[in-house]
């Protein structure tokens, strides 16, 4: 009988630790699961941040090449109407050299 009641008190110490068990398992399975929550919030707050900053980066990078690109175009005007106005003075040297070759041709 001593051995029944022994092997009553072994079955129900076991059944309790393996409650214990489940219990402790059920409560890191839950603290788990919020660890999991947060660092998935965390992960998205700091995927937010880096797509601002990259945005802002590209933004930056936009503006300045777009700045350089109107640079570039007013220099190509410039260059062009100094040419346009070289060519302009070339073409009335032509005609003042050929108006003094007449007057002198004349005289």
């Amino acid at each position: 009988m001593e051995d029944l009641e022994m092997l009553k008190i072994i079955k129900d110490k076991e059944t309790e630790a393996q409650k214990i068990i489940e219990s402790l398992k059920a409560e890191k399975e839950s603290e788990l699961e919020e660890l999991r929550k947060k660092l998935e919030e965390e992960l998205k707050v700091e995927e937010l941040k880096a797509r601002e900053e990259m945005q802002h980066r590209l933004d930056s990078v936009r503006s300045r090449a777009e700045a350089r690109a109107r640079e570039i175009m007013e220099a190509a005007k410039d260059r062009a109407a100094r040419m346009k106005i070289n060519m302009k003075l070339d073409e009335l040297q032509k005609i003042i050299d050929s108006l003094i070759d007449e007057y002198l041709g004349a005289r």
